[in-house]
């Protein structure tokens, strides 16, 4: 089966099943409460899982598995999926890890040591949405350790030089608001710091600063 197809056949069945539901309430064939709502809960999970198919494919020098360890370690809900390892017919030594992919609250990266060749910038960077502070305090402290660096406006990078962005979830709602007044003292704030500080920030948006 067109696997292409498939795919489109459920974008198209979960994003009209509510006026297919209408059409079908109108002419009888079920009730609003007769609605199979586990299959709904179906077409989420395959739609979501299709959405998916984007994996960041991250190249370290020789230390992919060191890293594999390490995220898996700042991040409670993470976990390694699969590991592959160079066998005699190289490049790499024979038992090095070659290929590891790992999951991080749901999304997949793929770890691969490839040598010496390419360095990660500041170019590229992982955003961690963050709840309240002590979630920020946590990733911050655990991705500047060993060797991190801080840098402004909550980036940091870590030992491997792979940059990240912690930022609270809260900074949507303080930078999209329609008063300009209190996106920019947000803002004017926000570049005075390195890890961001919820309460301050609030402050600022709120005029109390």
């Amino acid at each position: 089966m067109n696997v292409i197809w498939v795919e489109k056949v459920v974008f198209v069945v979960f994003d009209n099943i509510n006026r297919l539901a209408d059409i079908a309430r109108y002419n009888g064939v079920f009730t609003q409460h007769s609605l199979n709502i586990p299959f709904i809960s179906l077409l989420k999970q395959i739609k979501q899982r299709i959405m998916k198919n984007i994996t960041p494919f991250l190249w370290f020098d020789n230390n992919a598995e060191e890293a594999m360890n390490f995220y898996t370690s700042v991040f409670p809900n993470s976990k390694v999926t699969s590991v592959s390892r160079y066998t005699e017919a190289g490049p790499g030594p024979a038992g090095q890890l070659m290929v590891a992919a790992i999951q991080i609250n749901g999304q997949r990266f793929n770890l691969l040591n490839g040598g010496p060749g390419f360095q990660f910038s500041w170019a590229v960077s992982f955003v961690v949405e963050c709840e309240n502070q002590q979630e920020v305090d946590h990733y911050w402290k655990e991705l500047t350790a060993d060797g991190g660096e801080e840098s402004q406006c909550g980036w940091v990078k870590d030992k491997f030089g792979l940059s990240w962005q912690i930022t609270p979830t809260i900074m949507e709602k303080f930078t999209s608001d329609p008063d300009p007044k209190k996106v920019s003292r947000v803002m004017q704030t926000m570049m005075k710091m390195k890890k961001l500080d919820i309460q301050t920030l609030q402050d600022a948006y709120d005029d109390k600063l």
